[in-house]
């Protein structure tokens, strides 16, 4: 229910202290936080309490009951307040309407009439709230649209969309002194859960700031500053040392800031923005930490290209090695051939990510046809490597592929999948509290495709992975709702169901019976 705070304001004190008794206030959704003696008392206890309802005599000495009601108004205009009135006062009742006072009782003062009199201040009590609550959601929902439509506007300038007429707003939002002039853009890798406000101090300079969701950089940030080339360098060097230092927000060698080269006017900053978010992913791939300027980037990408050839040469004759050794069956040999195609490609840091991703795509995919895999695809193999964001994720990831690729072959050349399939059961019981385990993960896992692998499973199991994977997680289940102290909402999530009511749903039709069933039963 909810309760109202009122304040009682009567300079008569058994008039006063019989008020406290007069009614069952709590009945009534009120609960009486004061008494004050006369209207300054009043006034002041207002000011510190600010009930949501006051009842007060009109005749008090030092500030009559009126006087104090017209303050408040002032002070706190949607307090609600009934006043107390005789019948030799009328021309206090035609002052009382004045002063927007809500409601006035005569006295002597009879039960039924002061109740209807507060049942009716309580009423406008509600609608008070109501109307301050809608009026509150009204404030949040333009400011969230408001935010919503800087935000689009800031994408838009990074993106080149940004119409020239819209130009101004956005600078003005931003707290930028022009929309014309130097414009420059830094990039920078953050980490998980970084808010905007946190970029913005981390900054230290008005700025539009976007997290870059679609980038091949996890937790990236961009910001667009007003600053020339010199400018720009000096925030980004500031900022590669605040996200650095003790209690920052990475370590000093994940401290990896990318500037793009000044741009000139609010409208082109999205060439700064692509130049920097360029830089950026360089830098990472590469394992490099501190600044890195898109003219460093372009130093060596033109080395690389003047010695392409050459390069391609050595990783061509290291990866016929590796096809070789994956035929061969040879573990060595075709980790030595991939360790020696990832030093060579280590050692032309020219090379643009894309360009590593798609030649050993192309690799993986020559090995999958190898290795038999009807559901290989060029679009499968690019995914595999879509989600690494550096070289070292490649080189692991590469090594971890060859190597899966010869036990897959060795284990089909023995026309026998049950290598696949335990190495599957041993990732459900040891992950089969993750929510992320699914087919498609556990495929990644064995470096097959998701229809190849579920295929495989059926035939070798007779169930599918799903089916495999619910039984797991039943099993669980069942063993945890076993402890006392386990809510079914905690089995749910220690089981990698984090959605109670499924859970629910889940057990009781592999089971025959809801959890807290078959818990009860369980503790009985």
């Amino acid at each position: 229910m909810t309760t109202y705070k009122l304040l009682i304001v009567e300079d008569e004190r058994w008039e006063r202290e019989g008020l406290l008794d007069f009614l069952d206030w709590a009945s009534l959704g009120i609960e009486i936080v004061g008494a004050a003696r006369d209207g300054i008392d009043g006034w002041e206890r207002a000011l510190e309490l600010e009930p949501d309802l006051i009842i007060t005599d009109i005749r008090m000495p030092g500030m009559d009951g009126l006087e104090m009601a017209k303050k408040i108004k002032e002070a706190m205009p949607e307090t609600v307040i009934v006043v107390l009135t005789g019948f030799s006062d009328f021309e206090y009742a035609r002052r009382a309407l004045q002063t927007q006072v809500n409601q006035y009782v005569l006295k002597p003062i009879e039960e039924e009439e002061l109740q209807r009199a507060v049942t009716e201040a309580v009423e406008e009590c509600a609608r008070v709230r109501r109307r301050r609550r809608d009026e509150e959601e009204l404030r949040a929902a333009a400011l969230e649209h408001r935010a919503l439509a800087i935000a689009k506007l800031a994408a838009d300038a990074m993106e080149g969309r940004l119409p020239k007429e819209r130009a101004p707003e956005l600078r003005k939002a931003a707290g930028f002194a022009s929309a014309s002039g130097a414009f420059a853009a830094i990039a920078f890798a953050g980490v998980p859960g970084l808010a905007e406000d946190d970029v913005r101090r981390a900054v230290g300079a008005p700025c539009l700031a976007l997290p870059d969701a679609g980038g091949a950089v996890e937790h990236a940030w961009t910001v667009v500053l007003a600053a020339d080339d010199a400018a720009a360098r000096a925030v980004a060097d500031g900022l590669a040392a605040r996200l650095a230092k003790p209690g920052g927000f990475v370590r000093p060698e994940d401290a990896v800031v990318a500037v793009g080269g000044a741009a000139d006017g609010l409208t082109e900053a999205w060439k700064s923005v692509r130049a920097a978010r360029s830089a950026l992913e360089y830098a990472v791939f590469w394992g490099l930490s501190g600044v890195t300027l898109p003219e460093a980037v372009e130093r060596e990408k033109a080395a690389f290209y003047a010695e392409a050839n050459e390069f391609l040469a050595k990783v061509g004759a290291y990866a016929k090695q590796v096809v070789y050794g994956v035929s061969a069956l040879d573990e060595k040999k075709t980790v030595d051939a991939a360790s020696g195609l990832f030093d060579a490609i280590s050692s032309q840091r020219g090379a643009e990510r894309e360009y590593v991703r798609n030649y050993l795509t192309g690799l993986y995919f020559e090995l999958s046809m190898l290795a038999g895999d009807p559901e290989a695809s060029e679009g499968e193999a690019a995914a595999r490597f879509d989600r690494l964001s550096t070289l070292r994720q490649f080189r692991a990831h590469g090594l971890a592929a060859a190597k899966s690729m010869i036990a897959f072959l060795a284990n089909k050349r023995e026309g026998k999948d049950d290598y696949i399939v335990s190495k599957v059961n041993r990732l459900i019981e040891t992950s089969y509290m993750s929510t992320d385990l699914s087919l498609t993960a556990a495929a990644a896992e064995v470096f097959l495709s998701p229809n190849y692998l579920g295929a495989l499973y059926k035939k070798a199991t007779g169930r599918t992975f799903h089916e495999r994977l619910t039984e797991c997680r039943m099993d669980k289940a069942k063993e945890l709702l076993g402890r006392s102290e386990y809510k079914v909402s905690r089995v749910a999530k220690e089981v990698g169901i984090p959605n109670t009511s499924y859970f629910c749903t889940v057990f009781k039709n592999a089971v025959g019976m809801t959890p807290g069933e078959y818990q009860e039963l369980a503790h009985r």
